[in-house]
């Protein structure tokens, strides 16, 4: 298991080289506890994880997509993907216009 921290990676993910991925995070306005990453691997591929209480609130769960370049068994969505970087740039300009509290 990783820790993120705002932007800053500290640790690695499963699998993963030494090379650090972009991370992107965003803590939702309704709780401090529901939070969306972007990961935009080193090898291009985008990673979307959301966290936080289902509806029932006493249940706290996470889930992981993955969308991936084109080439090594990936690639069947590359304009999903491509708005995936774009939200990566948008919660970068959110945290530096109007930063949150940092959840890690």
């Amino acid at each position: 298991m990783s820790v993120l921290i705002g932007t800053r990676w500290k640790g690695r993910r499963k699998g993963m080289n030494d090379e650090r991925p972009e991370i992107s995070c965003r803590i939702g306005d309704m709780s401090p506890d529901d939070r969306l990453d972007v990961i935009i691997q080193t090898d291009g591929d985008v990673i979307v994880s959301v966290r936080g209480h289902t509806r029932r609130r006493s249940e706290f769960a996470q889930v992981e997509v993955e969308f991936c370049t084109i080439g090594a068994g990936g690639g069947r969505s590359p304009h999903t993907r491509a708005a995936l970087v774009a939200l990566a740039k948008a919660i970068e300009r959110d945290n530096k216009e109007n930063p949150l509290p940092r959840n890690p």
